[in-house]
């Protein structure tokens, strides 16, 4: 069963959930500074998108990601099995964000192309894991994460990219 009442997904514990991740992302983002002098360095400016879509594409994606979450956390599953299908997702999730950020910071930040591909990697099979989870008990909220794996593979692909022309 899919609970299928759209008024659930705007609780309270979404709108934290999404804020969360949003102030995490925006935090690690100004500890981190611009991230245009490592696509200087990478000579990747003419492969990527202009800064101001990232920059928002990446916001955008992290609030969903944690209303995603939060969201999932308000509700009831509804029996043993979908309250592991629940904590599981939501573990997997908590993972894949806490690699996406780390992905940030060692990129821009340290300039460890490797360590950061690994953990897009890590952040990506997280975030898949928490779909196939979260799909049984609320499509709505599976689809967002979608979206977020979306984002991931395409950062993924970009920096392999990146790392073989260097």
């Amino acid at each position: 069963m899919v609970w299928n009442q759209w008024g659930r997904l705007w609780t309270p514990h979404a709108w934290i959930g999404g804020g969360c991740t949003l102030a995490a992302a925006i935090a690690v983002a100004i500890r981190v500074g611009s991230p245009i002098p490592v696509w200087h360095r990478l000579d990747a400016g003419d492969i990527l998108p202009p800064l101001w879509l990232m920059g928002t594409l990446w916001l955008v994606g992290m609030f969903a990601v944690g209303w995603a979450f939060g969201c999932l956390l308000g509700m009831r599953a509804g029996g043993p099995v979908r309250d592991a299908l629940k904590y599981r997702g939501s573990t997997c999730m908590v993972l894949a964000v806490v690699f996406a950020l780390l992905w940030y910071e060692l990129l821009f930040c340290s300039l460890r192309l490797m360590f950061s591909w690994l953990c897009l990697a890590v952040a990506l099979i997280a975030s898949t894991l928490a779909v196939l989870s979260w799909w049984r008990l609320c499509r709505p909220v599976a689809c967002v994460t979608v979206g977020f794996c979306v984002w991931l593979v395409w950062l993924f692909l970009l920096q392999l990219g990146i790392m073989l022309r260097t």
